[in-house]
């Protein structure tokens, strides 16, 4: 267990209190393994520093149920009384409560709940490097709070990588202070990833765990990727007798505790960037870093924040290294090349740069304030604020002029991104919120269903339906049914593939998400129909077409392919709505799979959709068949719907087709010869030297028209390839 004592922000904690005094504001540089996440909320309460709260506010859950499980042991007391946590959907705290570990987007909700912190003395914004919306959106706040009506309250700022100064100008009545931390010399070694990164990391590994002792660390930039790594390292025989631990954010504190804590077997844990600051593990000799992560993104086509997986900056890697020499010399090796690392960026971009803010600008009207209205550590682009506006108008939560509508209101008490909240209300209006909170809910967790169970569950849920369509989202439904009538029994449930503690919990934020809309939680199947058409309607971009039954190739709504995984519902419909894409490795190549995936019908998609789309006619020439046709439809991205085709077209459409063709070079005429040739280059001569001659040059605009002539001698492409051109 961890000494208070022996934490070195505790040994320098009088510093702390000299600035205390005289400030509002204090800015912490302490590097990992300082104690600051423990020992500065300790000691501030301990010394009774502030009546009233302390809020720790953390950029992850699972960091903040960790430390406060962690500081409670330390106090002696149980785990909601004197220390407590809240995360979303999820609150262990009393009025006892005196040091409470939130996430950002819990001190948002409070502060949107409660202006003026009424209960709180003191807020810590912990890892601010981090620099989620949520959290630079709660400090502006908090910042305004004390300018105007709580003058009194604390604002503590803590990173391993803080600029002090820049905070220092930001914050008034604003100091700073740097603890030191125990700390050893790591020794940095490159390697350049010249072919499949998971490979070149096993070979590294083996080489670490023979030539070093204590347990290595691994960073990848995701749960899959993790995955795919522990798999690969269980099947090698070097790994025998060792432990291997995947972490990343969504793990059950059980999980989390196996991996965190002591052990006597040496171990090798395979962590996303969860590892380089929120949690502390002890025995970490060695450092292998991808040199990825996964960050938040906004998705301008598709009108999404995403996960993409991004090259990590200079500042990442000095964190992720630092980790190998907590309590002895480390080392780290870093799968890229020193001149990479020379042109990685210092520091990692805020979010708030990267990603929409259409439900920030939703959350702060709903409080009767807008981004415009705060002064920012940084301010946003006012292009993203334009988009965030045009995206809330679209929904119907804000006006033309940007006042909040009273369904606005009603979304911005809903924890989830609008377009979410938006079909939970719909689902009310259609009697399916349960099932669709639910959806959602399980769509979000961890993976609820083995993947070689989910097919069964699926086609167990095609016996409910009228007509047979094939669908992931029901398979899912049908696995939580027989869950809740097995009463969750774990024996039952475990040998059907279902995870039970994964479901309740995907059970409970249904129940949330029920309760944040007024009605009451209580499954039933509803009207296939009538749910995927609010998911259509919500998640337009989200629908693919069928290019390539053979293959199980679809099309994206940009035109991307994309395959059906082979797990599943194993869908063959011409379209299908994804929920849900992953990027997987096949051959050395990235590829694009679907999950969670429903068939649906073109009829419904035009429906829902008519007002989005677009009637657009177009000629079309087959390349096989050498015939022009007319094709009218409706498009939707690059999705054609309601596709006619007309073979009776006149001989000028006919003409600019084949046209075309010939200029692209997908046509040729037979007496298109050297004569042709030549007389070209004597009127490009002509052109060029002799210009007096006013004679023009054929470019390709002249070509076109002087092809459609010449197709319009004759009406069928047999006849048109054998004309006379010269």
């Amino acid at each position: 267990m961890i000494k208070i004592n022996n934490l070195p922000v505790v040994n320098q904690f009088d510093q702390f209190q000299n600035i205390w005094k005289d400030y509002n504001c204090v800015a912490v540089k302490s590097p990992t393994g300082s104690g600051k996440s423990i020992g500065l909320p300790l000691m501030i309460s301990q010394k009774n520093l502030v009546s009233g709260q302390i809020l720790v506010v953390q950029p992850r859950r699972i960091a903040a149920r960790f430390l406060a499980r962690t500081v409670s042991t330390i106090r002696g007391t149980k785990l909601g009384e004197e220390i407590g946590y809240q995360v979303r959907f999820e609150n262990k705290t009393s009025e006892l409560s005196k040091v409470i570990y939130i996430t950002d987007g819990i001190l948002l909700r409070i502060l949107l709940s409660d202006p003026t912190l009424s209960r709180v003395g003191c807020v810590i914004f912990d890892e601010f490097h981090e620099r989620s919306i949520q959290m630079d959106a709660s400090l502006a706040i908090v910042r305004r709070l004390i300018i105007t009506d709580r003058p009194s309250l604390k604002i503590v700022v803590t990173s391993a990588t803080l600029d002090t100064e820049k905070i220092k100008d930001y914050l008034p009545s604003c100091n700073s202070i740097e603890f030191g931390s125990r700390s050893y010399p790591v020794e940095i070694a490159y390697r350049k990833a010249n072919k499949n990164l998971l490979q070149e990391i096993l070979e590294v590994l083996k080489r670490l765990l023979d030539q070093r002792d204590g347990d290595v660390l691994v960073f990848m930039d995701g749960s899959a990727s993790i995955h795919r790594l522990v798999r690969e390292i269980h099947k090698l025989s070097w790994s025998n007798g060792i432990l291997v631990f995947p972490l990343f954010g969504e793990m059950s504190i059980k999980e989390q505790e196996r991996v965190i804590g002591k052990s006597q077997k040496r171990r090798i844990i395979v962590s996303t960037n969860l590892a380089e600051t929120s949690i502390t593990i002890d025995g970490i000799k060695s450092v292998i870093d991808s040199g990825k992560a996964k960050k938040s993104c906004f998705d301008q086509t598709r009108g999404v924040n995403t996960l993409l997986s991004t090259q990590i900056s200079k500042s990442s890697a000095d964190q992720r290294a630092g980790r190998s020499g907590r309590n002895s010399p480390g080392f780290c090796i870093r799968m890229w090349s020193k001149q990479e690392q020379e042109m990685m960026d210092d520091y990692d971009s805020a979010e708030i740069f990267r990603i929409d803010l259409s439900e920030i600008q939703l959350n702060l009207k709903g409080a009767g304030l807008s981004i415009e209205d705060l002064e920012w550590f940084e301010e946003p682009k006012l292009s993203s604020i334009r988009n965030a506006e045009k995206t809330l108008q679209s929904l119907g939560l804000v006006n033309e002029v940007g006042q909040i509508q009273s369904e606005g209101y009603k979304i911005a008490r809903i924890p989830m991104h609008p377009r979410l909240s938006i079909s939970l209300s719909k689902g009310q209006k259609k009697d399916c919120l349960s099932a669709l909170a639910l959806i959602l809910a399980i769509s979000e967790s961890r993976k609820t269903v083995q993947n070689e169970n989910l097919h069964e569950f699926c086609l167990r849920s095609q016996t409910r339906m009228k007509e047979k369509i094939s669908s992931d989202l029901w398979g899912l439904l049908e696995a939580y049914n027989f869950a809740k009538e097995n009463e969750f029994d774990f024996e039952r449930c475990n040998r059907s593939g279902i995870h039970v503690n994964r479901m309740l919990e995907a059970e409970s934020i249904a129940i949330r998400l029920c309760s944040l809309m007024g009605q009451e939680f209580n499954f039933v199947f509803p009207s296939y129909e009538a749910l995927v058409k609010i998911l259509i309607e919500i998640f337009p971009f989200r629908i693919c077409q069928l290019k390539s039954e053979a293959r199980k190739l679809y099309n994206d709504y940009n035109g991307t392919n994309i395959v059906s995984s082979q797990l599943g519902s194993n869908p063959k419909s011409k379209w299908v709505l994804c929920l849900d894409v992953t990027e997987k490795n096949k051959n050395n190549r990235i590829i694009l799979e679907m999950n969670l995936v429903s068939e649906i019908k073109e009829q419904w998609i035009v429906e829902v959709l008519k007002e989005k789309l677009k009637f657009e006619k177009t000629l079309f020439l087959d390349m096989e068949t050498r015939r022009v046709s007319s094709q009218s439809y409706h498009k939707l991205g690059q999705h054609r719907l309601n596709l006619t085709e007309s073979f009776d077209l006149s001989k000028t459409e006919k003409a600019k087709a084949y046209a075309s063709a010939l200029l692209e070079g997908e046509l040729n005429f037979k007496n298109w010869n050297e004569q042709v040739r030549q007389f070209l280059m004597r009127i490009k001569f002509l052109n060029k030297y002799h210009n007096t001659c006013l004679v023009k040059e054929i470019d390709n605009e002249i070509l076109l028209l002087l092809f459609e002539e010449i197709c319009l001698k004759e009406s069928t492409w047999k006849s048109i390839k054998s004309c006379d051109i010269y």
